[in-house]
């Protein structure tokens, strides 16, 4: 079954923002990070930078591409005083959003 850039993204983005407090922000994610004063906490953003042929010839349903799939989030970092605290919370907030992007597509692509 084949999936548009734009199908692939909307997944990518419904999976990160069923986490706690994660929510899509509204810019491109090329200026992600660049403007100051625009990053809310928890704000995050699903980029696909590049695809490419995987190259597998016995493939019988068609071209298959791999794609890079970068999401990018804010984490606010409370002052000196709490760094080990907010810290060891940004890093678990990472693994939340790997585990929940690695999970089954099976029920969303039907």
């Amino acid at each position: 079954m084949s999936q548009t850039f734009a199908q692939v993204r909307s997944l990518m983005a419904a999976k990160v923002s069923a986490l706690s407090g994660f929510n899509l922000v509204k810019m491109p994610p090329m200026f992600f990070g660049r403007v100051a004063n625009t990053l809310a906490h928890k704000g995050f953003t699903v980029d696909i930078r590049s695809s490419q042929d995987s190259g597998e010839r016995q493939r019988r349903v068609g071209p298959m591409l791999q794609s890079i799939v970068v999401i990018s989030f804010a984490y606010r970092l409370r002052p000196k005083d709490m760094y080990p605290t907010d810290y060891d919370a940004a890093l678990d907030a990472e693994e939340d959003i790997i585990r929940a992007c690695l999970t089954s597509y099976n029920a969303d692509l039907s």
